[in-house]
This record gives C-alpha cells, structure tokens and sequence, in this order.
C-alpha cells in the first residue's frame, strides 16, 4: 500500500482505498491516503487520527439482507 500511495502522490493524484475494518485502515492512514471509503468497524481513535491527518471518510451503504427480504430484495439487474 506504501508504494500504490506514493506513486499516486509522486503523480500529483489523490489515493483512496476502500475497505472495511479497523487494522486496514490503519495501514491506510500509515501510508498516507488520501480517502478511505466505507470505513466499517472504525474505531474512535481511527477517526480521530484521520481528522489530525485530513483523510477523508466517505460512507457507502452497506444493505444486510436476512429472510424472506432477500428473496424479495431487487438490485435492478435483469436476468
């Protein structure tokens, strides 16, 4: 990850990385990203040293589905 951000930054370009999970963005934070999407299962702390270090969260939706509402759910993909 160190070397994906550098390069990006070495080409005047922002890197974000999705993921979800504490210790990942922590390694993201370490290698200097830019954003971090999703960001699941952040820890207080985690975000804490995203702000000191301006990374930027952006939050996607992440729908869980159990039941009889899976079957029923539609992703607007035909078959």
């Amino acid at each position: 990850m160190n070397a994906i951000v550098s390069e990006a930054h070495a080409w005047n370009r922002q890197s974000g990385r999705t993921l979800h999970g504490d210790r990942a963005a922590r390694m993201a934070i370490s290698a200097g990203v830019d954003s971090i999407e999703h960001g699941t299962f952040l820890q207080d702390d985690t975000l804490q040293e995203m702000k000191a270090k301006h990374v930027y969260l952006v939050r996607r939706s992440l729908r869980v589905l159990v039941g009889e509402k899976a079957s029923t759910f539609s992703t607007g993909h035909r078959r």
